[in-house]
């Protein structure tokens, strides 16, 4: 009689393996790679301070450093620094699908309010690893902002994050007049927008 190594436990284990094989293959041979012809510059700065003219931030990325507050002030801090303007705020992840499928769907919204007076201020904590952030930031025009793992968690308390990507946008004034999580579409992310223009 014949043995057969490949049946029943044996064989579900073989064909796991393999399956997870492939899925790896698959996911390293599909990485993006992007021409360094048409990276876009990053801005590193070392200060809190708002660049003068806040437009920059529709052609370039600038990584802000966290505010030096305690941790139920920073969110209000980094707001403050924007008084004046429209504010998008999107709480993202580098490894989150749905916010990188956001951030191409958005560009041409962000081209065509490149001259208004909206800032898009991008956060994410230290669940997005720094290398692939900092690969990733230079197609995202705006105020980046990495945090710490327990100024997310405090932040997810507080403004109840079910999710990612969640936005929040405020007025002129730094009231908040939207809240919702997952990108709704250029359509209505337009109308929301443009009517605090």
């Amino acid at each position: 009689m014949k043995s057969n190594y490949f049946s029943g436990a044996c064989r579900r284990n073989f064909l796991n393996i393999a399956t997870i094989a492939l899925c790896l293959l698959i996911l390293f041979a599909c990485k993006e790679k992007r021409p360094a012809a048409i990276e876009t510059p990053v801005v590193n700065v070392a200060s809190t301070a708002v660049p003068k003219k806040i437009e920059v931030n529709n052609s370039v990325s600038v990584v802000r450093q966290v505010p030096d507050v305690p941790k139920d002030k920073v969110f209000d801090a980094i707001l403050q620094q924007y008084q004046g303007k429209v504010v998008l705020v999107d709480f993202w992840a580098t490894w989150c699908g749905p916010c990188r499928q956001a951030f191409r769907m958005m560009t041409p919204l962000k081209e065509s309010w490149k001259d208004k007076n909206i800032v898009f201020v991008y956060l994410t904590g230290e669940t997005s690893p720094l290398e692939i952030w900092n690969k990733m930031i230079p197609d995202i025009h705006g105020e980046h902002y990495r945090v710490s793992d327990g100024q997310w968690k405090f932040w997810g308390g507080t403004f109840e994050l079910e999710g990612i990507p969640t936005y929040m946008i405020f007025d002129k004034n730094g009231n908040q007049v939207q809240r919702f999580t997952g990108y709704p579409g250029n359509e209505e992310m337009q109308r929301m927008i443009e009517s605090l223009f």
